[in-house]
């Protein structure tokens, strides 16, 4: 019921931690990423591509570089609760919440250390009911307390240290964001 994915090379487009339809469901994901270059791996979801995850997805990025990482699904699926830690490494954007669709209930994304350009609380066009940023550590161009074009409920921020260009309650281009919370 628990799945486990290690990535550490290959050239990998899209990496998911639970299954493919929306008939696919998983308890909790745990997906590390560990010394990916950049080149070799796009996209990482903690769900799958139209998979339901009924307890968390967790997502670490320990080294290496990825383009996109999301704490949900890609395209459907409903997860409860995501959990996306940056311990070090390079991204350019990482999500709480889910892609195309689905919903998000609560996300958490904590940036620690690394270089990230865009950090999401919400998804890239998926609803997200709550979302958390905590920014510790670490280079952050943009943090956003919404979704990338997804909307969110209630977003909080909050920067307890390391290098942040922009902080946003709401979210990117499009989506309303009911309540937003930015604690610096």
């Amino acid at each position: 019921k628990e799945t486990y994915v290690l990535l550490k090379g290959g050239n990998v487009t899209y990496a998911y931690g639970c299954g493919k339809g929306s008939g696919t469901t998983c308890t909790t994901t745990h997906v590390k990423i560990d010394g990916i270059n950049g080149a070799d791996l796009t996209t990482v979801f903690g769900g799958g591509q139209a998979a339901s995850v009924t307890e968390k997805t967790n997502v670490v990025l320990l080294s290496g570089s990825v383009l996109n990482i999301f704490g949900g699904s890609n395209t459907l699926g409903e997860i409860p609760l995501s959990n996306v830690y940056v311990s070090d490494g390079t991204a350019t954007n990482v999500f709480g919440g889910n892609n195309e669709g689905g919903t998000t209930t609560l996300t958490n994304v904590k940036v620690g250390g690394g270089t990230v350009t865009n950090v999401y609380g919400g998804g890239e066009q998926a609803t997200t009911e709550t979302s958390n940023v905590l920014l510790f550590k670490g280079n952050v161009t943009s943090a956003f307390g919404g979704g990338h074009m997804a909307g969110v409920s209630t977003s909080n921020v909050k920067g307890y240290g390391g290098n942040v260009t922009n902080i946003f309650g709401g979210s990117n281009q499009n989506g309303t964001v009911t309540t937003s919370n930015v604690d610096i």
